[in-house]
């Protein structure tokens, strides 16, 4: 479906009607001394699958409390209308102030009559000039996290800026969201290359699960090989108790792996240990830096029942990869590394890649017992986060990377970041006491 320029100017924001002279200007609960927007960019627009990108709230404008004497906002996005709404909308944040910046978006009251397809249309149009993703450039389970969300990297966006042309920093998040970080501050994409781009690869994208809003994925070159790690470096004072890292990778129709013609090596994450991809299985390997730590794993260890054997379950599809890490800091007893993966582009059940909570005796090289299962001592505190995705040779195909992010807690009650609703759907409480009109 594409919008056209008629539609667009139902939603062009206007200067804010005055108040009926009994209601004071709206000068309380954060709307003072902020300046009216005079236009939207208008252009015509692709609708994208997922019309919500994030949870949205249709609701009055702000009116006036007598019993409090003072505006008072209510939580919403944006409003339209062809809802029965008295009064102007303004666009504010989920807990109910103005959206952060110069501006408030006012948008004018159109033809009470336009039918819900148009609204539809208009807050597709919203979605697409990216009007509701600048209010938050986090992913809605970041901010559900609360101070447990350590660091956030959505990845869609087509603009990325680098330092020393090694430190790649994407574009949707700024200095006043919490970023990644691993080798520089801020910038999580570590390659020696000037290849990183953000792609809007139609293919690729229709690999994701329908409804999703990604509009561009991370990537670099095809036959990319040498170091390229996205990532985070934990920083003093954050919890050692549980950690948890969570992103989404997708391994092109092509991708070659260790040992696929004369391409070598297929990390996958790099905490401590490594975590590899060998004959089209995870394993970890190189535990030097714990006491108890053994030459181990050619597999796993307990790399789980339906987890992938073949080159042909990874390619083509989008798998949502976490990693939770255990008492990592120095010294601490029990040290423990579990990787999870689905494949969400089938929609596949969750399967185990590596878990070290429990003996594998066959994992080898040498048997992964009792004493490794819960008795490894971090030599250093464990601080890396990262997405490995080194390779080297000569490579055919690519990986792509969307929404990265790391969470941290000082309890281990077996927390869990869990799926992007960006991604895979969410569970929003709908909006009440709305009333549609033809």
């Amino acid at each position: 479906m594409l919008l056209t320029p008629a539609v667009s100017q139902h939603i062009i924001p206007r200067v804010l009607p005055a108040q009926p002279a009994d209601h004071p200007s709206p000068t309380k609960k954060g709307f003072a001394n902020m300046t009216l927007a005079e236009d939207l960019p208008k252009r015509e627009e692709q609708v994208p699958q997922g019309l919500f990108p994030r949870q949205v709230l249709i609701a009055d404008s702000p009116r006036w409390k007598r019993a409090s004497n003072q505006w008072e906002p209510f939580k919403m996005s944006l409003c339209s209308s062809s809802f029965d709404l008295p009064g102007t909308c303004v666009v504010v944040k989920h807990d109910g102030q103005p959206a952060p910046g110069s501006s408030v978006q006012f948008l004018r009251r159109g033809d009470r009559h336009m039918s819900l397809r148009w609204t539809l249309c208009s807050l597709a149009l919203l979605v697409s000039l990216g009007l509701l993703d600048t209010l938050d450039a986090a992913e809605q389970r970041f901010n559900e996290l609360g101070s447990n969300g350590i660091c956030s990297e959505p990845l869609n966006t087509n603009s990325y800026t680098s330092t020393g042309g090694s430190f790649h920093n994407p574009g949707d998040t700024t200095s006043s969201d919490k970023e990644c970080g691993y080798e520089t501050a801020r910038h999580p994409i570590s390659r020696i290359a000037t290849d990183i781009i953000g792609s809007n690869d139609a293919t690729v994208l229709s690999r994701l699960p329908a409804g999703h809003s990604v509009n561009y994925f991370m990537r670099a070159s095809d036959g990319h090989t040498g170091i390229f790690y996205l990532g985070h470096t934990m920083g003093a004072g954050t919890p050692t108790a549980r950690v948890a890292y969570r992103w989404y990778r997708y391994y092109s129709f092509n991708h070659q792996f260790n040992g696929d013609g004369s391409c070598q090596n297929s990390k996958f994450a790099h905490i401590d240990p490594i975590v590899d991809i060998t004959g089209y299985t995870v394993h970890a390997y190189a535990w030097g830096n714990f006491t108890n730590g053994v030459d181990c794993c050619f597999v796993g260890p307990n790399y789980g029942s339906g987890a992938p054997t073949t080159a042909a379950q990874w390619r083509d599809r989008w798998w949502r990869v976490e990693v939770v890490v255990r008492k990592r800091g120095a010294g601490q007893t029990g040290y423990t590394l579990q990787v999870y993966g689905k494949d969400v582009t089938n929609n596949t059940p969750e399967v185990v890649f590596v878990d070290s909570t429990i003996p594998d005796l066959g994992a080898g090289p040498n048997p992964w017992t009792s004493t490794q299962a819960t008795g490894l001592i971090p030599n250093s505190t464990v601080n890396s986060m990262v997405s490995n995705n080194y390779r080297q040779g000569t490579c055919t195909g690519f990986q792509g990377f969307s929404h990265f992010m790391v969470a941290a807690w000082d309890t281990d009650q077996g927390q869990r970041i869990g799926p992007a609703y960006e991604i895979e759907g969410r569970r929003p409480n709908p909006p009440g006491n709305l009333r549609i009109r033809p």
